[in-house]
């Protein structure tokens, strides 16, 4: 089948990308005295009505991060993505923490989906007395089905008149033009053409 042999040109996933903040971690956050972090709290607070200055924000249990998720072509709205969250500051580690709500944008600056939940993280790092036991990257975690897609990419599958292109997922000449000749056979000579491997 065709499908199982190509892709539509234009079907391809959309990166998407947010800064957020986690909170709940027990001590293992940002250094209190990282103004990324500071400013970040205040923003937050300032959004849910609280004023409060940078210089008064001094908390170990907060973390600012990266969240990162992937929009399929044909997502629609209330679609659900998984999310990776990766720490941006100093933070010790993000075990324990949950994301706030966190705008995810493409790189038109669109938002299309909005992150938040509890993280799971696949590594831990114990400090104790100097001796430190650390597996994997406690700093980084994901948060399966942790995004709700709030726009949906518009799909258009006609190229300016000329029809759909498809890309082989293993570029082969003979495939292409097997391809092709299979195409035309069905639909007459002209249906489809060849473009590259």
């Amino acid at each position: 089948r065709l499908k199982d042999l190509s892709r539509l040109k234009d079907e391809r996933s959309n990166m998407l990308a947010g800064y957020g903040i986690v909170t709940g971690l027990s001590g293992t956050g940002d250094n209190p005295g990282n103004r990324l972090t500071a400013q970040t709290i205040g923003n937050v607070l300032e959004q849910l009505g609280i004023q409060i200055p940078d210089s008064a924000v001094r908390s170990r249990n907060v973390a600012v991060v990266m969240v990162t998720a992937s929009l399929p072509r044909y997502a629609q709205p209330g679609d659900q993505l998984d999310v990776h969250v990766t720490s941006m500051g100093d933070a010790r580690s993000l075990v324990g923490g949950s994301l706030l709500l966190t705008p995810l944008r493409a790189p038109n600056n669109a938002i299309y989906a909005l992150a938040q939940g509890a993280l799971s993280v696949g590594g831990y790092k114990y400090d104790l007395n100097g001796n430190v036991i650390q597996k994997n990257h406690p700093t980084s975690g994901n948060i399966p089905n942790g995004a709700n897609v709030e726009r949906a990419v518009e799909a258009a599958l006609a190229l300016d008149g000329r029809g759909v292109e498809y890309v082989l997922f293993e570029p082969d000449l003979t495939t292409a033009n097997r391809i092709v000749a299979a195409i035309n056979g069905q639909y007459g000579a002209g249906a489809a053409e060849v473009i590259d491997a």
